[in-house]
């Protein structure tokens, strides 16, 4: 569970995978998980979740670095909650294992 304004959490991963091989696993993943994607560029992906009951929303970003790393990170859509239920580390941590079963891809350690 993250406190802050807003509450936020983030992992960066790097692959020995050329980025064009991990923006198209980072798609099929996505497509997988159900989730609506936009995309800014082949490299740059957001992804919004809809209000609940514990939350406003969720907004993912997911980059695809040159050197083969991926930032995913997600944070409350409303400024002034500072609290998360865990559900910003539920959303990172569901995407990288879901993209480690989708491409088969493992991340360095």
């Amino acid at each position: 569970m993250a406190f802050g304004l807003p509450a936020a959490y983030e992992e960066v991963r790097r692959y020995n995978i050329h980025p064009d091989y991990l923006a198209s696993a980072v798609s099929q993943t996505l497509a997988s998980l159900g989730w609506r994607a936009f995309a800014y560029s082949p490299y740059q992906v957001e992804v919004k979740f809809p209000f609940s009951l514990l939350s406003y929303g969720e907004r993912m970003s997911i980059t695809i670095f040159q050197d083969g790393s991926i930032h995913a990170g997600s944070k409350c859509v409303f400024v002034l909650q500072w609290y998360d239920y865990g559900k910003n580390k539920k959303h990172v941590t569901q995407f990288f294992s879901q993209l480690t079963a989708v491409s088969g891809y493992q991340p360095l350690a």
